[in-house]
């Protein structure tokens, strides 16, 4: 009986632990339309906690410069959505196609995510 009451115990503590928030993106890359130079662009990715758990984002750091990144604060439940807004422009002289790109960290069972935005940059009176 004793053996039993240790193995149950065992059990439990193990479900316990696997049992974590899961943050499900609906996409982890956005294409954006044409941005000028000095414009700004505003994209929003939306995601659920598909997990079993109630999950907290800590914090999404912008690995580009021009970019202002808000996210839902807070716990989020199981079934529970939010989103990542980002404000993004291109203040320097590149023109072309680029990629920016976000890490959103959360108390999730998968603890870094990768987001990006990939568009074309133009400038804003083109000399031909």
């Amino acid at each position: 009986m004793k053996r039993f009451f240790v193995l149950a115990s065992f059990v439990f503590a193990t479900l316990s632990l696997s049992a974590q928030g899961i943050l499900e993106f609906s996409t982890t890359t956005i294409v954006a339309d044409t941005i000028v130079t000095g414009d700004t662009a505003q994209k929003v990715f939306h995601f659920t906690n598909t997990g079993d758990k109630p999950l907290t984002i800590r914090n999404v750091t912008a690995l580009n410069a021009g970019c202002k990144v808000k996210f839902t604060k807070g716990a989020i439940q199981p079934g529970g959505q939010g989103k990542v807004t980002v404000d993004f422009s291109e203040v320097s002289s590149t023109k072309g196609q680029k990629k920016i790109s976000f890490k959103v960290y959360s108390t999730a069972k998968n603890k870094a995510v990768a987001l990006h935005i990939e568009s074309f940059f133009k400038a804003a009176n083109p000399t031909y």
